[in-house]
């Protein structure tokens, strides 16, 4: 018996799509409402006519609903429309590097020369990173400049890189034999020794494709946990899984899960140049451990190979096996990844024309007259009024469901992040279409159908519904010619005129029904809470930090405006949310301050609008975050720019405060202003961590509760060389300082000079235990004759600083000059700003961060630009070239700048306190 279907079941239809049921719905309506005034509900009824078309049309709008929304986004080129819709999975899913893990996956993704890499935290904060290259590919240094380039474009904020180190190899033979079975190939055999081997040192890092890793039931999220790669996915990374110790039953084991391999015995390890047998390895965390079993095979006879009770001599093609290192199925690997498909696929979507109307007119019998051939020429007058009093009453039904396959049609518009600026996509298309390019850039009209953040579409119904234009009112208004014309050309020409016409009276009514500001800017900005929520973000703590008196007086608006920035800035302020900026990379700045023009104040005061509604294009081109603004800003101070819209306080400030020309003190705190917002986004964002790494520093050693000696080490040191002293203690294994001296000098030089005494002015809680020895070091430096901090201060340790100018208050804030606040040492309250600043960095910075906001006068701001640019720019790195016109700054210019930039820091510390 066969079980097979053969049959097709009646199944529900949904209620959009089943016109039984919605005329049974739409009969029992009638009934319950219209009591004893209708009682005639069978076919023949004309209303019962009526509801049967409109039933009609319903399922037609049912069946549109219905299509993929992959078909309703896609537009009349075939194309899905993604931008400002949706971010890709590779975009949005990952997120630049902030572990360990994803620092190693970036490093061997963006370097190709590094097989691996392994990373080591030095203090807090403080990273060192060694690399693994194979002699093939890299026999200098530029690997480690490379390597430093790369994970400063990236660094997170706090973090600091060393100059990253070459693995130095600890190279040793292996001794030992192994019988392999009968059939199996010697080449490949000792080809995946090998490999087993080196892998089991330094696991290598896998990159494959996203194909590859859905097959084997890897999650989307998996997949693109970390960075973005542009060489292949990768899983279950660990940058911690060097081996520093090694003993000969691992390898041993290693090589008995190679396939073909019968047995292993007597495995052991033997110097390079070197006897003895060794059954434990170890390395530092600066080398690698290199087993050389190539050469162990060959004339040294250590390595014997057996098969069938003979010893295999020797290897049939040795050039073969070295040249299937490690360092070359990397490259295998990396060509073989080029290959497979490394994102999923967008789909394919098939383009509908949902806006394209059928008037529901064009179905009716003929006898109801409201169709194309309704009437005969020789129609009566009364049969025309009949007519045309039926078709204006379809006609209303008829804008209704036009207006519904339009909003259907613009759903892609509605849930953009770009704010719509036309309800009526349609008609503005077509009147543009008709124009010539003098025309679209000279128009007649200031802004034909436009209107600020839309959220109901409509179209008009001229091409929709026949012989519609008796029913328009005003339709006769371009029923006139200066020209001898037909009352045909004329009734054609006038009609035309008419449609092209942005605000005739049909138009004008249809968008003043339509469209309702208020209505609109609540509905919107529901649709834009709704997508914040859907990319991870709350709305309630975006409305409780943005600006909503800036763009414009209408504070909805300005939520509006500001939330539709945001996200369509998303895609890069997620991907990089605890990004720093390249200090050694970014652009360098010039400390000159230029004049606030009459020109630039009147561009202000033009405001944002456009033909009387607001300029949202302008806007989004305005404050569109590029990549360059990622290299030389902290993710965290481009975001507090876009939501706390930073320059709309400057330029409020700018035109409040216009000055003539003698009043020079105003004119240099207006152009002080302008260096701040042009140059810095509006404010001074320090990471002390940076900062304190310019500083030069003094050391102090003392055992700890052995000795009442302290001894100084007579040499000023920098950053790193502070970390070379602290490295030195850890090595010194509890010798005495006249010993520890010496490890100095091979250091620092024989040069290298030492003074003890007996007591120390040094205070006491600068001094720290140095981990793993018997001594405690204090590091300080003199910022001037009067302050000296410990390399721990906690204002410089862990801490950002954002310095404001004293702009920065609120409609509801009362004016308090700080100056004045400054002079009487009092403390003011919190300005409005500063409480929702607050509340925005302690949801978004890092939780080892303490954020430090001082607000002072613009003559400080303007005190402090010449020590931040030449501060900022000696971090730059930039060739020293003659041509490029730029010198290198002064060592000495640096640090007293420095120590200056952080005295007044100090300051504005103990007043904010």
């Amino acid at each position: 018996m066969v079980d097979e279907k053969n049959y097709i079941e009646d199944t529900k239809l949904p209620v959009e799509l089943d016109f039984k049921a919605l005329k049974e719905e739409g009969l029992a309506y009638i009934q319950k409402h219209s009591g004893n005034q209708w009682t005639n509900l069978n076919p023949s009824d004309p209303g019962v006519t009526i509801l049967d078309q409109l039933c009609y049309a319903f399922t037609e709008l049912g069946y549109c609903t219905n299509f993929p929304i992959k078909d309703i986004l896609t537009n009349n080129r075939g194309v899905l429309e993604i931008e400002n819709q949706f971010y890709l999975p590779e975009d949005i899913l990952t997120t630049s590097p902030i572990t360990k893990d994803d620092y190693y996956k970036y490093i061997i993704d963006r370097i190709p020369d590094a097989l691996n890499c392994d990373i080591q935290v030095v203090t807090s904060n403080v990273y060192q990173i060694y690399v693994h290259a194979y002699k093939s590919f890299n026999t200098s240094g530029d690997i480690c400049k490379e390597v430093l380039n790369e994970v400063n474009k990236v660094r997170n904020l706090g973090a600091y890189f060393l100059t990253p180190k070459l693995l130095i190899p600890l190279k040793y033979n292996i001794s030992g034999s192994i019988e392999i079975e009968e059939g199996y190939n010697l080449d490949v055999i000792i080809t995946n020794i090998n490999y087993k081997i080196n892998n089991y040192i330094f696991p290598r890092i896998l990159q494959t494709g996203y194909d590859r890793l859905e097959a084997e039931g890897y999650s989307i999220n998996e997949i693109f946990n970390g960075p973005k790669l542009k060489r292949g996915w990768t899983h279950n990374i660990q940058s911690d899984s060097k081996k520093n110790t090694i003993e000969a039953f691992e390898i041993q084991k290693e090589i008995q899960n190679v396939s073909g391999v019968v047995a292993v015995s007597d495995i052991c390890f033997i110097a390079k140049e070197g006897t003895d047998m060794l059954y434990v390895v170890r390395s530092g965390i600066d080398q690698i451990i290199e087993l050389d079993l190539i050469n162990s095979i060959g004339s040294n006879g250590l390595f014997k190979i057996t098969k069938k009770g003979k010893i295999v001599d020797s290897i049939s093609n040795n050039d073969h096996i070295k040249s299937m290192t490690p360092a070359k199925l990397h490259g295998t690997q990396l060509e073989a990844v080029e290959a497979i498909q490394l994102t999923p696929k967008i789909p394919v979507g098939k383009y509908r024309d949902i806006s394209n109307y059928y008037s529901i007119q064009n179905t009716f019998p003929e006898i109801y007259a409201v169709g194309l051939n309704s009437l005969d020429l020789g129609a009566s007058s009364f049969q025309i009024s009949q007519s045309r009093q039926l078709k204006g009453y379809l006609t209303l039904f008829d804008q209704v469901l036009s207006n519904q396959f339009a909003q259907l049609a613009n759903i892609g518009t509605l849930f953009s992040f770009k704010n719509p600026m036309t309800g009526t996509p349609s008609d503005e298309k077509h009147f543009y279409e008709i124009k010539n390019e003098y025309q679209k850039k000279n128009s007649r009209y200031p802004a034909p159908y436009k209107n600020f953040s839309s959220t109901y579409f409509y179209q008009s119904l001229y091409d929709t519904v026949p012989h519609i234009r008796p029913l328009l009112k005003n339709n006769d208004t371009y029923k006139y010619s200066f020209e001898a014309k037909s009352e045909k050309e004329l009734l054609e020409d006038s009609w035309i005129a008419y449609k092209n016409d942005p605000y005739n009276a049909y138009m004008h009514g249809l968008m003043s029904f339509m469209e309702d500001e208020d209505v609109n800017l609540e509905r919107r900005n529901t649709i834009l809470d709704h997508l914040l929520a859907r990319h991870g973000e709350s709305p309630a703590v975006i409305d409780n930090v943005i600006s909503v008196h800036q763009y414009t007086a209408n504070p909805k608006k300005n939520q509006v405006i500001i939330k539709s920035l945001l996200l369509q800035n998303y895609g890069t302020l997620s991907y990089y949310r605890c990004k720093a900026y390249n200090y050694s990379g970014a652009t360098r700045l010039n400390a000159k301050l230029k004049p606030v023009t009459d020109a630039y104040i009147n561009q202000l005061l033009n405001g944002n609008q456009t033909d009387f509604i607001f300029d949202t294009e302008r806007i989004d081109t305005e404050q569109y975050i590029t990549p360059v603004d990622y290299q030389n800003y902290p993710t965290i101070a481009l975001k507090i720019n876009l939501l706390f819209v930073i320059n709309g306080y400057y330029h409020n400030y700018m035109i409040d405060n216009r000055v003539d020309e003698e009043d020079k003190e105003k004119i240099q705190d207006n152009e002080s202003a302008l260096w701040l917002l042009d140059n810095r986004k509006g404010f001074f964002f320090i990471e002390t961590d940076l900062l304190k790494k310019s500083f030069q520093y003094s050391i102090v050693l003392k055992k700890i509760a052995f000795s009442t000696k302290f001894i100084l080490i007579k040499k000023m040191m920098n950053y790193q060389e502070v970390l070379i002293v602290n490295e030195v203690l850890q090595n010194t294994n509890n010798k005495d300082f006249d010993t520890i001296k010496n490890d100095f000098r091979e250091v620092f030089g024989e040069d290298l000079q030492f003074e003890v005494s007996e007591s120390s002015t040094v205070p006491e809680d600068y001094f720290a235990p140095s981990s793993n020895t018997m001594y405690e070091w204090a590091v300080f430096t003199h910022l001037n004759d009067e302050i000296t901090i410990g390399i721990n201060d906690p204002l410089f340790s862990n801490t950002v600083v954002s310095i404001f100018p004293d702009i920065f208050q609120d409609e509801q804030d009362e004016k308090l000059p700080i100056e004045d606040v400054n002079a009487n040492h009092t403390r003011r309250e919190k300005t409005h700003f500063e409480e929702r600043l607050d509340f925005f960095l302690a949801q978004e910075l890092p939780i080892h961060l303490t954020p430090k906001n001082f607000f002072t006068c613009l003559k400080t701001i303007q005190l402090l630009i010449p020590l931040y640019v030449i501060w900022y720019n000696s971090l730059v790195h930039f060739p020293e070239h003659p041509k490029n016109g730029v010198t290198k700054i002064d060592p000495q210019v640096v640090l007293e700048n420095v120590n200056k930039l952080a005295i007044e820091i100090i300051k504005l510390n103990e007043l904010n306190d």
